[in-house]
């Protein structure tokens, strides 16, 4: 396994992973692996809205989460 770089900061990619579960757990409500495995391209567009380039693009938990609702319902109605 690589190790990450040392420019990394460890508490910001926790905090990275606590909000994409926070995100998962809004939308399918008690989030389980069954919502993750059965809903996949849900769960990597909610991840690919939270981050660019590995970087997390918007702070607010509120804001992330209803632009990407925003987005899925559009996408839904295609």
């Amino acid at each position: 396994m690589e190790k990450p770089p040392q420019d990394d900061n460890e508490l910001i990619t926790l905090e990275i992973i606590h909000r994409y579960v926070e995100i998962l757990d809004r939308y399918f409500g008690n989030v389980c692996e069954l919502d993750l495995t059965f809903n996949f391209q849900k769960a990597y567009f909610f991840l690919d809205e939270l981050l660019i380039t590995g970087e997390l693009q918007e702070s607010s938990k509120n804001q992330s989460f209803a632009s990407s609702l925003n987005k899925i319902s559009l996408r839904n109605k295609r």
